[in-house]
C-alpha cells in the first residue's frame, strides 16, 4: 500500500525489493494499492517521492550496491501493474470475504461443489451466450435445492451488474396462479434459478431443469458422520449402526443430517440402536415437517391416492395399480402426474411406483395419527409385519396375487386344503423370512416354480397327496435345486415314483419325510445330506437302501418301517450318532450289531 510518505521509510523500500524479486521468482501476485497518492508520482517517484530520495541518494552516494537504484526500479514496476484489473481483483477478494449479502450454506458441504457446477453448466457460465436463462432446480423437499441456489448466487453475483436472491416465493406472496416471469424485463444475459417441489405451479417456459441426485453410498456416509460423530467416518463399534441409518436415508441430505444431529449426543450403543429402531417406526419430527408440506398442499383426493401408496403400492407394477384402483372405482391417472410432478412419486426403470422410504413412513404414520393409533380405527391396514398369514381351508382361492412378496417378514404361510389354488406368484420368492409352508391339500397345484434361485433361509415345505396325486416332481416341476437353505422337507403320500437328482444338493436338511411313496429304491446322491437327522422312508416299497449310508454322519432317527427290505447295507452299522431305528414289517434279519 502506497501513501504520501512510502519513499521515506527505507525499510519499506527494502520490502518492495523483495517483493518484486518473489513476483518474478515464484510468480506470486501482487497488488498495489494507492492510498491518497496517484499512481504516477510513485512510477516517476514525483511529490513528495522527490524529496524522500534526495536524501537516500545523499545518504547512499557512496555504493551500498546500487540500492537507492534498485528501490526507484521497485517503484517504476509496481506502479506499471495494470491498475484497473488489479483494482478489480482486489474489490473482488475483499468483497468475496467482507460480503455483506453472504448466503449462508451448509456447515459441511458434502457433494455440493459437484452440484453446483451441474447446475452454473445448465446456466451456460462458461459460455459466451446473452441470452436470458431460466433454470428450475426441481426435486423432493431435502435434497438440497436451496443450498445449491445460495451457493452458485455465492460464486456468480459479483459477475452481474446487479443480483438478488429472493427467499421462500410462494409462501411469502402467496401466489395463487402460480410463478410467472417476464424474460423482457431482464438484461442481455441474465441468469435465473428457480427452486420447487412442484413443476405445475410454474406458468413460465424454462430453459432446462435440473434434478439433484441423492448423495451416492461414498458422500451419505460422510455427510452424516460429520452430524453424527463431527468427522468424516462413523467411530470405530459404530459403522453398522451408521450404514443402517444411512440405508434408511436413502441420500436424503436433510435427513442425513438431522438424523445424525439427532444421534450425536447419544454416546452408547444400545441407545443407538433403541433410536434407530423408533426412527424406523416414527419419523423425526424435523424430517416429517419438512416433508409434510406437499403432501398438506395436495387436493384431497391426491391426498389419498398418496396415502394409498405408501399403504399398499409403493414398489408395485404400475399398471397393475391403475387396475386395482380402477376397480375402486378411483381414476389414478391425473393423480399420478400430479405426485410425479411434486416429487412425491417417480417411476422406476420397470414401470414400479417409487416413493421415498421416509416419504412412505410419513404416509403411514399420517394414517396411525388420524386414527388416535387405534387399530380399528385406521382408514388403511398395512401388512409389512405380518408373521403368520393362515388360509388353510380357503376354498374359492384360485392365484396368490404378487402382492404377497411385500410381506418381508411373513414367518408362517399355511394354505391347506385350498383345492382350487392352481399355482403361486412368483413373489413368494421374496419372503426372505419365511420358515414354514404348507399346501397340503391342494389338489390342482400344477407349478411351484416360485421356488426357483429362492433365497428362503428355513423352509418347511408339507405337500400332501392331494397336492401332488398321481404327479411326481419332475412333473409338476418341484424346484429343489437353488434351495440349499432348505431344512425341512416333506413329501408323504405324494405317489412319487422316484426322487429328483438335485435333492443331494440340499445339504442343510435336517428333516425328510417321503412316507407312503412308491419309490423302489433310493438315490445314493440321499447320502450326501450330512445334516439330515431324521429320515422317514415308511412304505415306500424300498427293496434296498443306498450303500453308503454312513456318510449320513449326524442321522439320529431313521425310519424304514414297511418295505420290502431283506438286508441293509453294512454301512448302516457305521451310523455312529443313531438312537433310533424302526423296521416294523420288514424282512430283516440282523447279524451283525456292534456298538
Amino acid at each position: 500500500m502506497f501513501s504520501e510518505n512510502y519513499a521515506a521509510s527505507s525499510w519499506c523500500l527494502d520490502e518492495l525489493v523483495k517483493i518484486m524479486e518473489c513476483r518474478k521468482t515464484f510468480q506470486q501476485t501482487v497488488l498495489p494499492i494507492f492510498y491518497d497518492i496517484v499512481p504516477f508520482d510513485v512510477q516517476a517517484q514525483n511529490g513528495s517521492f522527490t524529496e524522500a530520495f534526495a536524501k537516500h541518494e545523499e545518504r547512499f552516494k557512496e555504493g551500498s550496491d546500487g540500492k537507492v537504484k534498485k528501490w526507484r526500479a521497485a517503484l517504476t514496476e509496481a506502479a506499471n501493474l495494470d491498475e484497473a484489473k488489479l483494482i478489480e481483483k482486489i474489490v473482488e477478494e475483499v468483497g468475496n470475504i467482507l460480503d455483506l449479502e453472504h448466503l449462508s450454506v451448509a456447515n459441511h458441504p458434502i457433494g455440493l461443489d459437484d452440484r453446483v457446477q451441474e447446475l452454473s453448466t445448465l446456466l451456460g457460465m462458461e459460455s459466451n451466450n446473452n441470452d436470458v436463462c431460466i433454470v428450475v432446480v426441481w426435486g423432493i423437499s431435502g435434497i438440497g435445492k436451496t443450498t445449491i441456489a445460495k451457493k452458485l448466487n455465492n460464486l456468480i453475483h459479483r459477475k452481474f451488474d446487479g443480483s438478488s436472491f429472493l427467499a421462500d416465493v410462494r409462501e411469502t406472496w402467496k401466489l395463487p396462479n402460480g410463478l410467472t416471469i417476464d424474460r423482457d424485463y431482464f438484461g442481455s444475459g441474465s441468469k435465473i434459478v428457480i427452486t420447487t417441489r412442484d413443476l405445475s405451479s410454474l406458468n413460465i417456459e424454462v430453459d432446462k431443469i435440473y434434478t439433484p441426485k441423492e448423495l451416492d453410498k461414498d458422500k451419505s456416509p460422510q455427510l452424516f458422520s460429520w452430524h453424527a460423530f463431527r468427522e468424516d467416518h462413523p467411530k470405530e463399534n459404530y459403522v453398522e449402526l451408521s450404514n443402517q441409518t444411512v440405508h434408511y436415508a436413502r441420500g436424503l441430505p436433510l435427513a442425513l443430517e438431522i438424523l445424525g444431529s439427532f444421534l450425536f449426543p447419544i454416546r452408547s450403543i444400545p441407545e443407538w440402536e433403541s433410536a434407530i429402531e423408533k426412527l424406523k417406526k416414527i419419523p423425526h419430527n424435523g424430517i416429517q415437517a419438512k416433508l409434510k408440506i406437499s403432501f398438506d398442499s395436495l387436493s384431497n383426493e391426491v391426498q389419498d391416492l398418496f396415502l394409498d401408496i405408501a399403504c399398499f403400492f409403493a414398489g408395485m407394477n404400475r399398471d397393475f395399480t391403475i387396475k386395482i384402483l380402477k376397480g375402486c372405482k378411483l381414476y389414478p391417472e391425473i393423480g399420478f402426474k400430479i405426485l410425479v410432478n411434486r416429487c412425491l412419486i417417480k417411476y422406476g426403470p420397470y414401470n414400479e411406483l417409487v416413493m421415498h422410504d421416509m416419504l412412505r413412513d410419513i404416509g403411514r404414520e399420517i394414517v396411525k395419527t388420524k386414527s388416535n393409533d387405534e387399530l380399528e380405527r385406521r382408514s388403511r391396514l398395512w401388512l409389512n409385519s405380518l408373521e403368520e398369514l393362515l388360509l388353510n381351508d380357503y376354498i374359492r382361492l384360485v392365484e396368490v396375487d404378487e402382492s404377497i412378496g411385500c410381506l418381508d417378514k411373513l414367518v408362517v404361510l399355511d394354505m391347506t386344503n385350498c383345492r382350487k389354488l392352481e399355482q403361486l406368484s412368483s413373489s413368494i420368492s421374496m419372503l426372505k423370512s419365511l420358515e414354514y409352508l404348507d399346501l397340503s391339500g391342494c389338489s390342482k397345484l400344477r407349478k411351484l416354480d416360485a421356488f426357483k434361485r429362492s433365497p428362503l433361509k428355513s423352509l418347511y415345505t408339507t405337500l400332501s397327496s392331494w397336492a401332488l396325486q398321481t404327479k411326481n416332481t419332475s412333473s409338476i416341476g418341484l424346484p429343489l435345486q437353488g434351495s440349499s437353505c432348505l431344512k425341512k422337507l416333506k413329501l408323504a403320500y405324494c405317489n412319487l415314483s422316484h426322487l429328483p437328482i438335485e435333492i443331494g444338493s440340499l445339504i442343510s436338511l435336517t428333516h425328510v419325510d417321503l412316507t407312503g411313496n412308491n419309490l423302489c429304491t433310493l438315490l445314493d446322491s440321499i447320502c450326501n445330506l450330512t445334516c439330515l437327522q431324521e429320515l422317514k422312508m415308511v412304505g415306500c416299497n424300498l427293496s434296498n437302501l443306498p450303500s453308503e449310508m454312513e456318510r449320513l454322519i449326524s442321522l439320529i432317527y431313521l425310519d424304514i418301517g414297511g418295505n420290502n427290505l431283506c438286508t441293509l447295507p453294512n454301512s448302516i452299522y457305521n451310523l455312529t450318532c443313531l438312537q433310533r431305528l424302526e423296521m416294523a414289517g420288514c424282512n430283516i434279519c440282523l447279524v451283525k450289531l456292534e456298538g
